[in-house]
């Protein structure tokens, strides 16, 4: 062979290995299939399901280019197996599995030739949506990236905040700030929040700024009760509210200030930027309620339980408010839905009863 052949057939061989598996677009069939996988994983609780849909070398081109630079392959091994050891598809399953929360695809769309799911988390804890980019590469379709509405950035870019911190940390600290996450994340799924709020504190200080910090630090304050959450609210507020997309963070900050009007703006925000998603309201209902506007709440639980009706929460205020305002008539058909509806607590309809002894009366006297 000769020599300036062989150099040629080098360098693009070099090329070829720096630019990384070669992408290549998705159908819309095939988005809809990978909907149905991401479905499946979450269903049976298989958190190697959901992690091997994540195609972990083009996400790490988007790490490096989050940060505009090429990591060291070592730093890009340790992350990858960070990531894993993160568990996203664990939180999700783990988040959803009380009987209370779920995890659903409100859409499916295209933009700049890219294929897109989004996905509604709703927990105890709060909304999140989840917008995945897709990709396929060989015969096989992944996610790219994820945008998470509630950090208002992708999943890259967070990603590529921490191992810019980890990378400008001296290797024994670095493996001990890892060992830390790992044992965060433990105590916040435990509910141990005083614990998890002391070992928060003792992260340094760069790291306890970045805002994907700073949204779990606001999951630890809500747990140490309400006087500590409104003051991590209003911190947060006065750091990122001029940061694109975090207005779905701030809404409890703005209902705590009883800013009712900004915070309904802020839902119509995010139903436009999502393009529609009846769920919202629940939440419109919520701070309607809040408003003193009954009328107004009635209205969105009514809509709410219609497309959601196997909602705990939804038919639980639709319930309260047709006793509230003595809709006896219409609150007792939604009571004897509830009570054949295996997966919700009944219990806490009883105790819910409990304060409108007038229905029960009324009930007693249809009897």
């Amino acid at each position: 062979m000769r020599p300036y052949l062989l150099c040629s057939l080098l360098a693009i061989t070099l090329i070829t290995s720096c630019l990384g598996p070669q992408e290549k677009p998705v159908t819309k069939e095939e988005a809809l299939i990978m909907a149905r996988n991401i479905d499946s994983a979450i269903a049976t609780g298989n958190e190697e399901q959901y992690f091997g849909l994540i195609q972990m070398d083009v996400f790490m081109q988007r790490v490096s280019k989050a940060s505009d630079k090429e990591y060291a392959s070592s730093a890009k091994r340790g992350f990858k197996a960070g990531i894993k050891s993160a568990n996203l598809g664990g939180q999700i399953i783990n988040a959803s599995k009380d009987g209370k929360g779920f995890y659903q695809l409100v859409k499916h769309y295209e933009k700049n030739k890219i294929q897109h799911l989004v996905y509604r988390l709703y927990t105890e804890g709060g909304l999140n949506y989840h917008d995945y980019e897709l990709t396929k590469v060989g015969s096989k379709v992944y996610v790219a990236d994820i945008f998470f509405y509630l950090t208002g950035e992708n999943f890259s870019k967070t990603a590529s905040d921490l191992l810019d911190n980890l990378e400008a940390t001296a290797s024994e600290s670095k493996k001990g700030q890892t060992e830390m996450f790992k044992r965060l994340k433990r105590l916040m799924a435990d509910g141990k929040w005083k614990e998890a709020k002391k070992l928060f504190d003792n992260f340094p200080a760069s790291l306890k700024e970045r805002k994907a910090m700073q949204i779990n630090y606001l999951a630890i304050a809500n747990g140490l009760g309400e006087e500590e959450y409104a003051k991590a609210l209003f911190d947060f507020e006065a750091k990122f509210k001029h940061e694109p997309y975090m207005f779905l963070s701030l809404i409890d900050a703005y209902g705590l200030r009883k800013d009712y009007k900004r915070v309904q703006e802020i839902i119509n925000q995010l139903d436009s930027m999502i393009d529609k998603d009846s769920f919202l309201d629940y939440h419109r209902g919520m701070f309607y309620n809040e408003m003193g506007q009954l009328d107004e709440g009635t209205r969105s639980f009514e809509k709410v339980t219609s497309n959601f009706p196997d909602f705990q929460d939804g038919l639980t205020m639709l319930i309260i408010n047709y006793l509230e305002s003595k809709e006896y008539d219409k609150a007792k058909p939604k009571i004897a839905a509830y009570r054949q509806n295996e997966r919700f607590n009944q219990q806490s309809l009883d105790e819910y009863l409990l304060a409108y002894p007038g229905y029960v009366s009324w009930e007693q006297q249809q009897q």
